[in-house]
């Protein structure tokens, strides 16, 4: 969704603009390919469902440690944003040398997702985006905007545990006492867009604790047939409302969503769609870090600052250049996300008191 978002957004007029005769043909293509926002609110409620279930289990186990969940985290991360920083620095690089790309590079951009790219590029932004700082103390690296997330993410995987241990009964007092310190310390540097966003992430915490109530099939699709265009709805009418307040809405709706969906009783049939959904979700952080500054390369390039209206042969060409983007976004994938879990059973074997692991099997 946030790739389609911005793909429309990067080659493609705005729908007020289109000027051809079957003008009405495109509303649906154009309503599709609105939601990116809707998506990364989404994406939180589901982040904050599988990352506060983990730590849940290790604290339950008595299997927690810092360095081994910070371990984990990090190395999630960083195996993709590290290479993904370097390449947005060469997609950006090749962008603002090239005569015919620079105008879009420094700040004469047609679509809504590009500033002065060659102001962004400074060391300190990357190191400031590298640890998670974009949004608070740096901006966005170059062209790649859509990292403003993964500093949101970072941040809430820290606030999570600490807000955590603070009211678990199987810490010291005094960890407990120094972990809601920092929560705090944290939430007071964190306030304003940063924090006003965790509430959606903890939706997801709390869906995964809640108990699951087996429910009738037809009780999932209507669930789902609700949702679907109550997505697209706000992603259409986001600008007439209060944006925090539709996203609030859009967490609460997902929240039930996935709860009556985690409802069900029987597995995932083992078929071709199934396994080609697991297979894309391999690689989705890649799709996710990649494609902005490749997108953004290649608009430059072909489409300059006049985007194209939706004619039969800028849609071939278009769906060609996405179907390049997500195929290059992979084939990074094949050789950084794909390698995570090897990475990091590797880091474990041989630094086992630095990753934590020794503690953990040890109880």
């Amino acid at each position: 969704m946030v790739l389609g978002d911005h793909w429309r957004n990067f080659f493609f007029v705005d729908f007020g603009e289109v000027n051809l005769p079957q003008k009405k043909m495109f509303v649906l293509p154009y309503v599709l390919t609105t939601a990116g926002h809707q998506a990364v609110v989404i994406f939180f409620v589901l982040s904050g469902f599988f990352i506060s279930g983990s730590v849940v289990r290790m604290l339950q186990s008595n299997s927690w440690t810092w360095r081994r969940y910070a371990t984990h985290r990090l190395l999630r991360l960083w195996m993709v944003l590290v290479p993904g920083l370097f390449l947005c620095a060469a997609w950006d690089g090749l962008g603002v040398s090239l005569h015919t790309t620079h105008a879009l590079y420094f700040g004469d951009a047609a679509n809504h997702l590009m500033r002065d790219i060659a102001d962004q590029r400074k060391v300190t932004y990357f190191v400031g985006n590298l640890f998670f700082l974009q949004g608070k103390s740096v901006p966005t690296f170059g062209s790649n905007g859509a990292l403003w997330s993964l500093a949101n993410e970072f941040w809430y995987y820290l606030l999570f545990p600490l807000a955590l241990m603070a009211g678990w009964k199987g810490q010291g007092t005094t960890r407990r006492v120094l972990c809601c310190l920092l929560f705090f310390a944290i939430c007071f540097w964190l306030r304003g867009d940063f924090l006003a966003l965790f509430p959606i992430w903890l939706v997801g915490a709390v869906v995964s604790v809640l108990p699951r109530i087996p429910l009738w099939a037809g009780v999932r699709w209507a669930v789902v047939a609700f949702y679907v265009p109550l997505v697209l709805t706000m992603a259409v009418f986001r600008g007439f409302f209060d944006l925090l307040i539709l996203d609030y809405l859009l967490t609460l709706a997902t929240g039930v969503v996935l709860w009556v969906l985690l409802s069900s009783t029987s597995k995932a049939p083992n078929n071709l769609l199934v396994n080609a959904i697991r297979v894309l979700a391999r690689g989705s952080f890649s799709l996710y870090i990649l494609h902005m500054p490749t997108l953004a390369f290649l608009a430059a390039y072909l489409v300059g600052n006049a985007r194209w209206q939706p004619t039969t042969a800028h849609i071939v060409a278009a769906v060609a250049i996405l179907t390049c983007t997500i195929m290059y976004s992979f084939i990074v994938a094949y050789f950084t996300e794909f390698r995570t879990d090897v990475v990091r059973e590797s880091l474990e074997l041989k630094f086992p008191a630095i990753t934590g692991q020794q503690k953990a099997a040890s109880r």
